[in-house]
């Protein structure tokens, strides 16, 4: 929910994202209608890192010792910048701020994979005319825990004005481990003046983002 927490058996998780930490909340029957504030302000709290084995802590049973397996490639995140002309009447004038993002997250419980382009920032003085175009191409292979391997292939466009989502996909989001997975995702950028001129200045890059766990 907007406040971070979720529920899952009897344990109440609150996500701490500046942190790095999830807290949970063991649960008994009373509890379990309960509203969040109520039990997490007279709670105690297990604290948890998000790359814990975290229902093996809770349950006490073995943790697997994923940190001596794995192989990570932490390649994930590109950054452009763009300006041009002077900000002054009856000039043409644009900056542009880009992230393209691939990331894994893991949040104790959740095991997430997110592909995302967006703008940070945009301003221009030549009204609508001006548009930014986003383009994402890829594809990404995952082995969740217990299933059959997946793979799925990513072809998106957008195109926004001053404000916009960008683009942003999960190919995957489960409460299963992860044992593997492998996602190359091709980002292109560029403005866009009219339509007469389909594609202007801009940019683009690749970000690899793989993980290897052989349990």
């Amino acid at each position: 929910n907007p406040e971070g927490f979720i529920q899952v058996e009897n344990y109440l998780f609150k996500v701490d994202f500046s942190k790095e930490k999830t807290y949970a909340y063991v649960l008994d029957e009373s509890e379990m209608e309960l509203k969040n504030a109520s039990i997490t302000s007279e709670g105690n709290a297990i604290e948890l890192g998000w790359y814990d084995d975290g229902f093996a802590i809770l349950k006490g049973e073995p943790q697997l010792k994923r940190a001596n397996y794995c192989t990570v490639n932490r390649e994930r995140r590109k950054e452009w910048s763009l300006h041009g002309g002077e900000n002054l009447p009856g000039t043409p004038y644009f900056s542009v701020d880009i992230t393209a993002k691939l990331v894994y997250q893991h949040f104790t419980f959740y095991h997430s994979l997110i592909t995302k382009i967006k703008s940070d920032d945009f301003a221009t003085n030549c009204g609508t005319k001006f548009k930014i175009k986003m383009k994402s191409i890829g594809d990404i292979k995952w082995d969740l825990k217990r299933q059959s391997p997946h793979s799925h292939s990513i072809d998106m466009v957008t195109e926004i004005g001053s404000s916009g989502p960008g683009l942003d996909y999960r190919p995957f989001a489960s409460r299963r481990r992860v044992e593997s997975y492998y996602a190359k995702v091709y980002y292109e950028w560029g403005l866009v003046w009219g339509p007469a001129w389909p594609w202007t200045i801009g940019n683009s890059d690749n970000i690899t983002h793989f993980l290897k766990c052989p349990y």
